[in-house]
């Protein structure tokens, strides 16, 4: 390739990152004891383009979600702070869904949080 042109591979990833655009950020991993209540923030960045936002939790058996289902989002940034409750020791997880409008195309996305009780 010549000096001025970008490689392909490049390209793509700075086009990726231009629509990547909805962010979620929170915690990957959460070790917490049985039965409290633990908190976790989750802070969100919505461009304009994004419409009808909903946040929605589900979560492994054993633990208890202490949150509304279709959490409607629409300001620009923000924090949602997510209580819950693991019933029993060992591993599972919460998963955080995304689910709103791009222009005319539905977009949805789904993000993963470790919990591991003791």
């Amino acid at each position: 390739t010549q000096l001025g042109q970008p490689h392909p591979p490049m390209q793509r990833h700075s086009s990726a990152l231009r629509s990547a655009g909805l962010t979620l950020k929170h915690e990957k991993t959460i070790v917490t004891p049985i039965a409290e209540t633990h908190r976790v923030d989750i802070n969100y960045h919505l461009p304009t383009a994004y419409k009808n936002v909903y946040l929605r939790f589900t979560s492994s058996d054993d633990i208890l979600l202490e949150a509304n289902d279709n959490i409607q989002i629409d300001a620009l940034n923000g924090v949602y702070t997510l209580d819950f409750v693991v019933k029993a020791s060992g591993d599972s997880h919460i998963l955080i869904w995304i689910d709103a409008m791009k222009g005319s195309l539905p977009y949805s996305k789904v993000q993963r949080i470790d919990v591991r009780a003791n």
